[in-house]
């Protein structure tokens, strides 16, 4: 009895341990980068395995003049609509300050802004319960993506692109 559970117990823990390798390179499989040849790819940019109903930070630093684009992917078992907020956190009284909040923004699985100067921000990401709705970017069927069947795991990628910030005027 005792061998069967131990035996369960390491298959459960290794199709978890390749299926989070798996996930370490997703947001390069399958995030969608950006239309503009001018964005480059960012090596801050990160995928991790997640549960439905868990968040998790990214803390990513953008520089000033630079464009920059972050973009989200799930596996399609974890939903479309995946709430992402950016936050600056204040180094003196360590508050953290809302920049933005996709949740107003129907939950689009991007954004691109302008900074001007350099800084720290914290991303977090948060696959609520019930996320099956919205217009996020999730890997559909069709032979890309790899989840676990019926589980509430998969893939999350972020994907960060930068570019220098166009000069305007003459």
């Amino acid at each position: 009895m005792i061998k069967k559970i131990v035996l369960s117990s390491i298959f459960i823990a290794g199709a978890l341990l390749v299926n989070a390798q798996y996930c370490n390179t997703f947001h390069k499989k399958y995030c969608q980068p950006a239309g503009n040849e001018l964005f480059q790819y960012n090596a801050q940019s990160k995928s991790a395995l997640f549960a439905i109903g868990k968040t998790s930070e990214l803390n990513i630093i953008v520089y000033g003049g630079q464009d920059y684009r972050i973009s989200l992917c799930t596996d399609k078992n974890l939903g479309e609509r995946v709430e992402f907020k950016i936050y600056e956190e204040d180094k003196s009284t360590k508050k953290r300050d809302l920049l933005y909040d996709n949740s107003k923004d129907d939950y689009t699985s991007e954004i691109e802004f302008s900074n001007d100067y350099t800084r720290r921000l914290i991303i977090e990401v948060t696959v609520p319960d019930g996320s099956s709705a919205g217009k996020g970017n999730s890997v559909k069927d069709g032979g890309k993506g790899k989840s676990l069947q019926g589980s509430d795991m998969g893939c999350l990628g972020v994907l960060v692109e930068h570019m220098s910030t166009p000069k305007q005027g003459f």
